[in-house]
């Protein structure tokens, strides 16, 4: 049976009213034209097309994701038509932008960047603003990109932007394909040793530390030293990739010989030998580079 909803003359005006200002809407003439519909079909669903279009609106004038004001953020609702009219959810150029931008995160095996880092491009650094010894420094980095036999050691005083080469070049291999892994060495460190009640857990971190295309070992040399970390953590890890050719990236604030002095020293006492083993795959993995310059931290 046909149900039939009451409808009273000012109903009908208002209805009336409405069709007339839609007809004139531009956004409705355009999608009449590109469906190839008159606007009958706007007198057929009035208050769907409003509604439509009242979503829609709500985009005009924004100028990105920060004065979103849609419910769903960066979601809008477009009219569609494909025999019967819908309202389809879509990205706003914004947030199409934004997926973009990020889609490279998703070849991360592990990544413990900052949040602002994650989609920092080397093509980003303007040259004009930096200093002499700084640019030496980018253009050893800018040249390993291009040819990468070996990773890096970025070593330097702290906020010189080791890090934020390091992240500029863990992009670069993420978008280019390649699975990748980036720690902040002593919070990793940390996080395997809270992994000793789940052996399967710490396997598996272990094998993605090894296996990785590339692997970007953050702040390295800040960390405590116990014979495990250095005998049983980092040296089977580094020595697999030294072995199989895998890139390898390091930063840090010690240089070489000094990192070797912090591997030296442990809870045992004095074990140089195993820094030297230790040491010796750090140095096939990664040509030294120092970055010098002023501390960014305090000079921006």
């Amino acid at each position: 049976m046909e149900i039939k909803v009451p409808v009273n003359e000012e109903m009908m005006k208002e209805k009336e009213v409405l069709v007339a200002s839609l007809k004139k809407d531009d956004t409705v003439k355009s999608f009449l034209v590109s469906n190839e519909l008159d606007e009958r079909f706007v007198e057929q669903f009035p208050y769907r097309i409003q509604k439509g279009l009242t979503n829609m609106k709500k985009c005009a004038g924004c100028n990105g994701l920060h004065e979103c004001r849609q419910p769903n953020k960066g979601q809008f609702n477009a009219l569609s038509y494909d025999g019967m009219l819908i309202l389809q959810p879509k990205l706003c150029a914004y947030a199409s932008a934004h997926q973009s931008e990020r889609a490279h995160l998703k070849k991360f095996w592990i990544n413990q960047m900052p949040e602002h880092l994650k989609t920092v491009s080397i093509k980003q650094i303007d040259q004009s603003k930096e200093s002499a010894d700084y640019l030496r420094a980018f253009a050893e980095v800018t040249l390993n990109l291009t040819q990468p036999e070996q990773g890096l050691y970025l070593c330097g005083a702290v906020g010189t932007g080791k890090t934020y080469l390091a992240c500029c070049i863990a992009n670069y291999f993420a978008r280019k394909g390649q699975s990748v892994v980036f720690v902040q060495t002593p919070g990793w460190i940390s996080k395997m040793k809270g992994m000793f009640n789940d052996p399967d857990g710490f396997e598996r971190e272990l094998e993605m530390m090894k296996k990785a295309n590339v692997v970007i070992l953050d702040d390295i040399g800040a960390e405590s030293v116990t014979p495990w970390v250095r005998d049983e953590l980092l040296f089977p890890i580094l020595n697999e990739r030294m072995e199989n050719g895998r890139l390898t990236y390091f930063t840090s604030n010690e240089e070489l010989s000094s990192l070797q002095d912090h591997y030296a020293y442990s809870s045992m006492g004095e074990e140089k030998m195993k820094a030297v083993r230790l040491m010796e795959r750090i140095k096939m993995l990664s040509k030294p580079v120092e970055i010098q310059g002023k501390n960014r931290r305090f000079n921006k």
